[in-house]
């Protein structure tokens, strides 16, 4: 009886692998037609802000003459720093951030001390920096130990024509060279 078994069980086992094997590869079929369009997923989180074409100055000093001048009624002493990067599409839609750095503190601007007010207005191709005393009696010579930096942040025009909702103002220093790669 085993012998029976046997030799039944070799064909059909030689059956099984000479039908499961494939033969040669025939030629490729015409592409079927379009499948119809997927349902639309769900919307992504906001990325983080972009470093594209930021741009941003060396510290540097304003010495020199600086001036008084009155704005709403109060007297500041006011110097020029160039900006040549500071174009209207960047007043209009960018961020500019300045920094003013004495005895190695970096502090961003507008600065508000008991002693003293450094504030700073946009102009093209240049960054007007004020100076006041804390009381507004009046401009005050600052040390040339005073260095200032801008960074430029462009920020293209939104289909909405408003400005980017992110507040670059509220990160520190640090923050700001890291997130856009500025040697300092």
């Amino acid at each position: 009886m085993k012998k029976i078994v046997f030799l039944l069980f070799v064909p059909v086992m030689a059956l099984i692998f000479t039908v499961g094997c494939e033969g040669p590869e025939g030629d490729e079929g015409p592409e079927g037609p379009q499948g119809i369009q997927g349902i639309q997923g769900e919307q992504g989180p906001q990325g983080d802000p972009g470093t594209a074409n930021v741009m941003y100055s060396e510290w540097m000093t304003i010495d020199g003459d600086w001036r008084d001048s009155t704005f709403f009624g109060v007297t500041w002493n006011v110097k020029h720093m160039n900006a040549p990067d500071l174009t209207q599409d960047i007043i209009d839609y960018g961020v500019v951030l300045c920094y003013t750095k004495y005895q190695n503190h970096v502090l961003q601007l507008p600065y508000r001390s008991a002693n003293y007010i450094i504030e700073f207005q946009l102009d093209l191709y240049k960054i007007i920096i004020m100076n006041s005393r804390a009381d507004f009696s009046g401009g005050t010579i600052l040390s040339p130990e005073f260095y200032f930096r801008y960074v430029i942040i462009p920020g293209g025009v939104p289909v909405t024509g408003k400005k980017s909702t992110f507040d670059y103002s509220s990160l520190s220093y640090e923050e700001v060279c890291t997130l856009f790669n500025i040697a300092e």
